[in-house]
């Protein structure tokens, strides 16, 4: 490993925002455990759940595994919190109801530490309840693609705790808080980002922002996001970045 950053006491933090999220949130954890990576903390920031979420994180039996309570509501207040928390020098954001796609996935972004990157991103598993499975391939950044719509999927982002520190995720956002950190991160010349070629997350359709009852709330705050860094060209480019999205949403479709 070529990395040489400065020392912490947990190099990964994965944080995991929760919200009545008993009846997939054993898988995710689990997914965390299993890592051959192990020095790494899991903190899970909860919003308030009234199901059986808290008694499932109690009967974890391991000290890396923490509870946090957010008071704030949101789930990018709660991850705001859960990366102010945190005390590793890099953080990775899971889904209650997604999963790390094989026991190296942490193993793998340690090994491809470089000391200059501040973003690295990878592919993403979409899954269907069926079974079946959509590959998303990211590919490599460049300013001339975000133009055209194109982002990496947000599940796959390992970030520099420090820029998280510095550059929270807009709060007032329900569903595209992590595309408007995206343009705000990566139009700006703020961060450094690099691909990474391996699947790191199975990711499950069907969260809140691929919910059809929250496909206009979705398009709108796309459209606010834009609007806030290109003006009347973010009308353009939330067209591009719905365009991208046919391939997908006719696989979904076909796969319900």
């Amino acid at each position: 490993m070529s990395y040489t950053g400065t020392n912490c006491n947990m190099l990964i933090t994965v944080t995991m925002p929760s919200l009545n999220a008993a009846k997939h949130i054993s898988v995710a954890i689990n997914s965390v455990l299993n890592q051959s990576f192990q020095d790494w903390e899991l903190l899970i920031i909860d919003g308030g759940s009234t199901d059986d979420t808290f008694k499932i994180i109690k009967e974890v039996s391991d000290d890396r595994v923490k509870l946090l309570i957010c008071e704030k509501p949101g789930i990018y207040a709660a991850i705001n919190y859960g990366n102010e928390k945190a005390e590793g020098e890099f953080v990775i954001n899971l889904n209650t109801d997604d999963c790390f796609s094989d026991n190296d996935v942490l193993n793998k972004y340690v090994g491809s530490l470089d000391g200059a990157t501040d973003v690295y991103y990878s592919n993403i598993n979409y899954v269907r309840g069926c079974g079946k499975n959509f590959l998303h391939r990211s590919g490599n950044f460049s300013v001339q693609k975000v133009l055209l719509g194109w982002l990496p999927p947000h599940p796959s982002y390992l970030v520099r705790r420090d820029i998280l520190i510095r550059n929270k995720f807009d709060e007032r956002y329900r569903i595209a808080g992590d595309y408007e950190w995206f343009l705000r991160m990566s139009c700006y010349g703020q961060v450094r980002f690099r691909y990474l070629d391996f699947t790191s997350v199975n990711f499950k359709i069907g969260g809140i922002s691929t919910d059809l009852l929250t496909q206009f709330r979705s398009y709108r705050e796309d459209q606010l996001a834009l609007t806030k860094h290109f003006n009347t060209l973010g009308v353009f480019i939330t067209i591009f970045k719905k365009m991208r999205k046919l391939r997908r949403k006719l696989w979904e479709f076909m796969n319900v």
